[in-house]
């Protein structure tokens, strides 16, 4: 066979498969939404669970999932067992994949990127880049309204969101305890700028007994929905970081700079730097940095896409992008750390 003929049939076979990816990131949906994760995962069986009782237990039926679950199995998703003395020989466990699929691990955050809204502002993107357009991104393209009006008006759509931003937050904070400790030393008081549900603070204030004071900081509607647990430390505080935060020893910043274009960034981090004390005070920042190591590279430039399609001019930022923004904001130094996550570790001292 020339080469250029098997070429060619290897990139027909490459674009069949990129066709189906979407395929797969639905029927993914339709198990999440049914509880097929969790059912598998709550059965008291050792062995797995049959077919028969997850079609019970989804309320599904039993042909149809059949099906579906055949598909999974076949990417590995989840793993076909046998089931001795069960009606139906067929049954199904977890792999390491589909175990992420339940709904206190990474359900809530794949439910927010498989909505229609998130969907049908991907399939905008063109009208994004048309040359002629009067969108700056594909929420506002498909909506008619930016996301965070959108989310505003509709509740439920703004709940579902702050549900998938906050399943990212466990592992990301448990990697900066594990890896880079020191991040939080010596803090009385931190203040967490974006902080939704007040995950991030209650996991802090657990493993970090010196901070006296956490002040979660969000928009009056988002903080308004979060709770502090039975630890007296946290407290909800809601405002406009554009126009003022809370002072504290340490300002935490996690993914929510990328949502942003340069000036708005500034605007942030400079409100940012005069909360805290000039001479001992920093901002740690939990964001993207483009080309800061190669193992999650594209992850980010995913991400990139996402912002394209869902914010005003938001972004992901490499080395030099981050440091002209920090340098803008009145920052004298900064430092990057890596850490075993998509997020890299900014600390910012004014």
């Amino acid at each position: 066979m020339a080469a250029a003929k098997k070429e060619e049939i290897l990139a027909v076979m490459d674009v069949t498969k990129c066709l189906f990816q979407f395929t797969q990131f639905t029927v993914l949906r339709c198990v999440i939404e049914l509880g097929i994760p969790d059912i598998v995962e709550n059965h008291p069986g050792k062995g797995g669970v049959s077919l028969a009782e997850l079609s019970k237990a989804s309320g599904s039926l039993k042909p149809f999932l059949y099906r579906v679950m055949r598909f999974l199995t076949s990417r590995g998703i989840f793993k076909e067992v046998k089931m001795d003395g069960q009606d139906s020989s067929i049954g199904y466990a977890h792999t390491p994949f589909s175990r992420q699929l339940t709904k206190d691990r990474m359900a809530p955050i794949f439910l927010v990127m498989s909505s229609p809204e998130l969907v049908s502002s991907k399939l905008s993107l063109a009208k994004v880049l048309s040359s002629k357009t009067d969108y700056s991104n594909g929420f506002e393209a498909a909506h008619g309204m930016d996301f965070w009006k959108y989310s505003a008006a509709n509740p439920a759509f703004g709940e579902l969101f702050a549900n998938g931003m906050a399943s990212t937050v466990s592992p990301r904070i448990s990697l900066v305890l594990e890896n880079y400790p020191t991040v939080f030393e010596g803090i009385g008081c931190v203040v967490d700028v974006g902080g939704g549900n007040a995950k991030a603070l209650r996991m802090l204030v657990k493993a970090c007994p010196w901070i006296v004071r956490a002040i979660n900081f969000d928009l009056p509607h988002i903080v308004a929905l979060a709770d502090g647990g039975d630890d007296g430390r946290i407290e909800h505080v809601g405002g406009d970081m554009f126009v003022e935060i809370p002072h504290g020893d340490a300002i935490l910043i996690m993914s929510v700079l990328h949502d942003w274009d340069d000036e708005a960034c500034v605007k942030i981090l400079k409100n940012c730097r005069d909360a805290i004390p000039k001479e001992t005070g920093k901002v740690i920042i939990m964001d993207y940095v483009i080309n800061h190591d190669n193992d999650n590279e594209e992850y980010r430039l995913a991400m990139d896409m996402e912002m394209l399609s869902q914010t005003i001019n938001g972004k992901e930022r490499n080395v030099k992008e981050w440091d002209d923004i920090l340098k803008s904001a009145g920052f004298t130094k900064h430092t990057i750390k890596s850490i075993p996550a998509p997020v890299s570790v900014i600390e910012a001292y004014p």
